[in-house]
């Protein structure tokens, strides 16, 4: 036998033994086994989860807002009540005149002249005129300035002058009429008119001062 080994001892032939397979019994899973596998899956699924990009959904809400603006407009006549009244060069203003009739009057312009018709202001003098537009807007025939109204100019250096003529001014005026007039006052020539107040009893029973 090419594979006989021999006793080194005694020379006799020593055979080979086959090995033998241990006999291996069927092999038992302990429980922690499962436990782990099981911990260890659900650690990958969240570590999995953790990585994944995560979507953002942005909701944007638009809110219309619609607003009413509401403009309250007084209608009729704004009458200006007895006492003092302070108007400015434009304004339009109504009064009671004779009879309670309502007119609209306008002082429209303040201006200086050298000369008025065929009247010329003395040396070192100027006149200063008072425009004035009158609008009956009643339904009957009125008067408006009265040749009793009492007239005055003040100006820059605090003086004080009387009318030189109120012949002009509109007195009477019929419905829808308009009629235009002036009153003039002679004033030092180097001199600026602030403010003319008039004083009127008889008809429009007002003082007004209207400010240049």
């Amino acid at each position: 036998m090419p594979n006989t080994r021999f006793c080194t001892s005694c020379g006799a032939p020593v055979s080979a033994l086959p090995a033998q397979a241990v006999p291996t019994g069927p092999t038992k899973r302990r429980p922690w086994f499962a436990v782990i596998t099981i911990v260890l899956i659900i650690l990958a699924f969240l570590g999995g989860a953790s990585i994944t990009p995560e979507r953002v959904v942005t909701v944007t809400t638009t809110q219309v807002s619609a607003s009413t603006v509401t403009k309250t407009v007084t209608t009729g006549l704004t009458v200006v009540t007895p006492g003092v009244q302070r108007l400015k060069i434009g304004q339009t203003f109504v009064v009671l005149a004779k009879d309670k009739v309502p007119v609209e009057i306008t002082f429209t312009r303040a201006w200086y002249t050298d000369r008025m018709g065929l009247t010329t202001a003395d040396k070192g003098y100027k006149f200063v005129v008072l425009d004035v537009t009158v609008k009956n807007v009643g339904t009957k025939e009125t008067s408006v300035f009265s040749m009793f109204s009492q007239w005055t100019v003040k100006v820059d250096k605090g003086y004080t002058y009387n009318q030189k003529s109120i012949w002009y001014l509109p007195l009477d005026a019929r419905p829808e009429e308009t009629k235009t007039g002036y009153v003039y006052f002679e004033i030092l020539q180097d001199t600026i008119a602030t403010e003319i107040r008039c004083i009127d009893t008889l008809y429009l029973n007002i003082d007004f001062t209207v400010e240049l």
